[in-house]
């Protein structure tokens, strides 16, 4: 089953290409993992049963081509939500497999997380 986990577009702060004073990106990465939180009880994401891990797709929306990052500053800027959702489900973070990347453009902005269970050795 997917989960789509709907976020703000992460601030400037949380990018690896970002130069803010490490206050400022330590209170942008604790706002990025509550805002996470708060976003996978709304995606009604269950917290067990992930213990062959899980695969996080990627849809970055920007109303510009140049405001989409490239796949690697995406992923980058998101760590704080990745390991937010790695706590919320109850795995290591190493568990959780980077998938599938895709920048549109669009009048809306924001980022879309898919969740998604990886299947156990027993092909459940």
């Amino acid at each position: 089953m997917k989960h789509a986990i709907r976020l703000n577009t992460p601030v400037a702060a949380l990018s690896p290409n970002g130069r803010a004073h490490l206050r400022k990106v330590n209170q942008a990465k604790r706002a990025a993992k509550d805002a996470t939180t708060v976003a996978m009880m709304l995606a009604d994401v269950p917290r067990d049963g992930w213990g062959a891990g899980a695969v996080l797709s990627l849809v970055w929306s920007a109303k510009r081509h140049n405001q989409i990052p490239d796949d690697d500053n995406a992923w980058a800027s998101l760590k704080a939500h990745r390991d937010a959702i790695a706590r919320y489900i109850g795995l290591d973070d190493q568990h959780l497999s980077i998938g599938a990347f895709h920048g549109i453009v669009e009048p809306t902005t924001g980022v879309v997380l898919t969740l998604t269970r990886k299947e156990d050795d027993h092909g459940k």
